[in-house]
């Protein structure tokens, strides 16, 4: 997908904030595509704040202070491609603040069919391996993305990108994932628990 290589060349830092891309005739040809396939690809990074267009010079690379930072793709590729610190930061620093409150109102909020979703989450993860990082991740996404759609609360349940992005990313940079395991479910079980009661 064009947008996708593109955004994976801005990211990676292949072009820097303040670079010109190559026109949209040279991408096509590079990436064997039309010019309206880039064109539609430019499009979608500048809605997404990546770059910017100008006439005569072309699209150029925005400082990433401008990047969308909660959509979804530009979460996914700063992550799988090059996280910095300052976000990886700012990414926990959220998680911690929105699960509590989400937690809080899932225990005054929360149905049946919500309790049900945790609860199926949570089997997930305890029957997931703890060397399966794909099945613990997804399973523990599951739970957390069950809590926040249980705080009835439409605008906390856009957080689930950055729910997921800080797991994952933790998952990832996590050197005892087996310990983790026992103690995530332990923790996990908890909170299940108290929303529950």
């Amino acid at each position: 997908m064009v947008v996708d290589t593109v955004a994976r060349d801005v990211v990676s830092g292949r072009y820097g904030p303040g670079d010109i891309l190559p026109t949209e005739a040279v991408l096509g040809q590079q990436l064997s595509v039309g010019r309206s396939s880039v064109r539609e690809a430019m499009r979608v990074l500048v809605d997404k704040g990546m770059l910017e267009i100008r006439s005569r010079t072309g699209a150029r690379v925005t400082d990433r202070d401008t990047w969308r930072r909660l959509d979804p793709d530009v979460v996914r590729w700063t992550l799988d491609l090059r996280p910095d610190r300052k976000f990886l930061a700012d990414l926990l620093e959220a998680r911690r603040i929105v699960e509590p409150a989400a937690a809080a109102l899932a225990a005054q909020r929360a149905r049946a069919f919500d309790l049900s979703r945790m609860e199926a989450a949570l089997h997930a993860m305890s029957g997931a391996l703890p060397g399966d990082i794909d099945a613990c991740v997804t399973a523990d996404v599951a739970f957390h993305e069950a809590i926040l759609a249980a705080s009835g609360n439409l605008v906390l349940r856009e957080f689930e990108i950055i729910i997921e992005a800080a797991l994952r990313m933790a998952f990832r940079l996590s050197t005892s994932l087996a310990q983790g395991h026992d103690a995530t479910l332990t923790s996990h079980n908890d909170v299940f628990e108290a929303i529950r009661l």
